[in-house]
């Protein structure tokens, strides 16, 4: 760490204090407001980085915002930019796009207080998800480091979509 008394904010202390607070849950309207204009600023310049590891860190951001927030925050503005890396060149991103993506909805297996869909999001599953995963399926079978990554999300993949599906017959009656 840099002498400089301007770096001081590197600490490990003040680093420990920042990671503990991006995993505490959000809970107050100020902090998701904020975390919205976050997620919208680390999609926006993730499409643009240059090196394969700058996108795939900001793919952790997104995971750690995407798990202390709500599933509707989740859903309509984590994921999407999640999602969009699916179609980068680089074979590290798409496969840490594809980790994010499953891991961000993992504690919705635990957790029936999190499970809570609007009633425009209770389809998710099935005409937003799952069709990008198919349609990076078909696209990665030439691409061994993605399919292998593909193939290890799998189960996990399939007990959210049985998840979602719950919470769809759920919501609807």
């Amino acid at each position: 760490m840099p002498s400089n008394e301007l770096f001081f904010f590197l600490s490990a202390s003040n680093l420990q204090a920042l990671c503990e607070t991006m995993l505490d849950p959000i809970k107050k309207s100020s902090d998701r407001e904020a975390i919205l204009v976050a997620v919208h600023w680390i999609g926006v310049f993730m499409t643009s980085c240059l090196y394969p590891q700058s996108k795939r860190l900001a793919l952790e951001m997104l995971l750690k915002i995407g798990q202390a927030s709500s599933m509707d925050y989740r859903l309509q503005f984590v994921l999407p930019y999640v999602l969009q890396m699916f179609d980068d060149e680089n074979s590290k991103v798409k496969a840490k796009a594809v980790h994010v993506a499953v891991e961000m909805f993992k504690d919705i297996m635990d957790q029936a207080q999190l499970t809570v869909l609007s009633a425009t999001d209770y389809k998710v599953f099935d005409n937003y998800i799952l069709p990008a995963f198919v349609r990076l399926k078909n696209e990665c079978a030439k691409d061994s480091y993605v399919h292998h990554v593909f193939v290890s999300c799998l189960p996990l993949l399939a007990q959210i979509g049985h998840r979602f599906l719950e919470m769809s017959v759920g919501s609807r009656f």
